[in-house]
């Protein structure tokens, strides 16, 4: 437990910025005792990240004319987006993991916060959300920046995408293990980031959203009262070295990014 403080303190907030963002609102001292609020910010939260998703999914559509009138601006935009969609893919992994383990374990009854319903609600978004975000990863992955980021050699899918649209669609085949064979990855990376998919999106929809309904039709009876001082997992903060390794990370990867994006 000690190292899963460790890693949830100190590297998930690097890898994933929008984790401790999302922590932030959740458990500030405003929404702390206030369970209703913190339902409602919740839920406007993951609207706003899957409004996200949709709106870089559209922005990448348009990335060969963005690229021509903004060259700069584009590179330095491309690189977020990457670095958004990985942060946000690893805090919908943590966070389910988490919560659904913490079902498994105790059973609590959904006083007064989320309701086992809302739970599977923003189960299914995310899992629309993953779709998007896994897809506008293997784009950045496709484009000559990651190939010599990572010494590749080649593209690290074969044939390489034409679009953001065909990415999209090798993200829906790869979560839900329908796997044409049209697109594949060719490189260890990709095909990492492709198993990480796999299994992200078989627990989300099998284990979690199991979870969930049979918690959501389970006997009040038969479920224990929330543990209020019961917080198996110590809450991230915000500190000095994560802000400035995240401002490290960006630097670096706009300054690289200018130099061989194409």
């Amino acid at each position: 437990m000690q190292l899963v403080n460790l890693i949830l303190l100190y590297l998930i907030p690097v890898i994933s910025p929008t984790y401790l963002i999302t922590d932030l609102f959740k458990n500030n001292q405003q929404t702390k005792n206030n369970k209703q609020l913190r339902r409602k910010i919740i839920k406007r939260i993951s609207n706003i990240y899957l409004a996200l998703a949709w709106l870089f999914f559209g922005l990448l559509l348009f990335w060969p004319f963005w690229v021509i009138k903004f060259p700069l601006l584009s590179r330095i935009t491309f690189f977020l987006i990457g670095y958004y969609a990985i942060s946000r893919v690893v805090e919908i992994f943590i966070v389910f993991l988490v919560d659904g383990k913490d079902k498994m374990e105790n059973k609590p009854r959904a006083e007064e916060g989320l309701n086992y319903s809302d739970r599977y609600i923003l189960a299914l978004k995310s899992y629309l959300e993953l779709i998007l975000n896994y897809g506008l990863i293997f784009y950045a992955l496709n484009t000559n920046f990651a190939q010599n980021l990572f010494a590749a050699g080649e593209s690290l899918f074969k044939p390489k995408f034409s679009s953001v649209f065909e990415a999209v669609y090798f993200s829906a085949n790869t979560i839900t293990v329908v796997g044409y064979g049209d697109i594949f990855p060719i490189h260890f990376l990709s095909q990492l980031f492709s198993i990480f998919q796999i299994l992200t999106g078989l627990f989300l929809l099998i284990i979690t959203l199991t979870i969930y309904v049979t918690l959501n039709f389970t006997n009040q009876q038969d479920l224990k009262p929330q543990q209020k001082n019961n917080q198996p997992l110590r809450k991230t903060a915000p500190t000095a070295l994560h802000i400035l390794t995240i401002i490290l990370i960006i630097v670096v990867g706009v300054l690289k990014i200018s130099k061989w994006l194409r």
